[in-house]
């Protein structure tokens, strides 16, 4: 395993990895919080800390939590939790990908993500599965204190995630799978909800005017109607 991530690590010392967008991270400031569920190979770890966030990064992949340990071993910024995160503490079964970004503990969503055909492309294969650790969002937040934001990437998991969360957050991000997993992300909108009262970022447009849950859903019924698969992430914000 250690050789497989010394050579990716050595590929990423040379070529570096993809940066993504930070447009949706204006928030962010100097010394806030982050929990990144779902971390991998830590692109976003990585930004959050170049904002000055303090990172708690959850990836139980042992793959990408090795990588995590050697990309920011000299990082005291960024502190790498070798667990998944769900409902309640103990252990669960993961399925593993040939894509370590499909990897995913909802069997559910691999089922219906290969039925839509949505990675056809990638030619990635689901092919081993393993038991990870996993803790909750509470339990971080016992520990750690509580976070300034929260983003959830689990490839499907995310309204187990959400579940293990008992308080508001000031900033909550989710990945959405649509329509495959449409249940699902109205779940995670109305648990979010139950915990605060949130205003959401609009799925369908760059207008900086936050929008109610019951308009969200809507939005969400629109893009389900149509024969196109989407994905991409729901970022909540609470209101004071």
């Amino acid at each position: 395993m250690w050789i497989y991530v010394l050579w990716d690590y050595f590929k990423y010392l040379i070529r570096g990895l993809p940066k993504p967008p930070d447009r949706d991270f204006h928030f962010l400031r100097p010394n806030m919080l982050v929990f990144d569920v779902g971390a991998n190979l830590g692109n976003y770890a990585n930004l959050f800390r170049q904002r000055g966030a303090r990172v708690i990064a959850i990836e139980p992949q042992p793959f990408c939590y090795r990588f995590l340990n050697l990309r920011f071993l000299f990082i005291p910024l960024v502190r790498i939790i070798p667990s998944g995160a769900g409902s309640k503490p103990g252990t669960i079964a993961m399925t593993t990908s040939t894509a370590h970004t499909l990897s995913s503990m909802n069997p559910e969503w691999i089922k219906k993500v290969n039925e839509s055909n949505r990675f056809q492309g990638s030619q990635a294969k689901w092919n081993k599965t393993i038991n990870v650790p996993v803790i909750t969002l509470d339990s971080l937040i016992k520990k750690y204190g509580k976070p300034d934001y929260i983003k959830i990437d689990v490839e499907g998991f995310e309204a187990e995630v959400l579940q293990g969360l008992s308080q508001s957050v000031a900033t909550v991000s989710f990945e959405y799978t649509l329509p495959e997993l449409k249940a699902d992300c109205i779940h995670c909108i109305e648990r979010l909800q139950s915990l605060g009262n949130y205003k959401f970022k609009s799925i369908v447009s760059d207008s900086d005017v936050l929008i109610t849950a019951q308009e969200l859903k809507e939005e969400i019924e629109v893009l389900c109607k149509n024969e196109n698969l989407h994905n991409g992430d729901i970022f909540a914000f609470i209101e004071l």
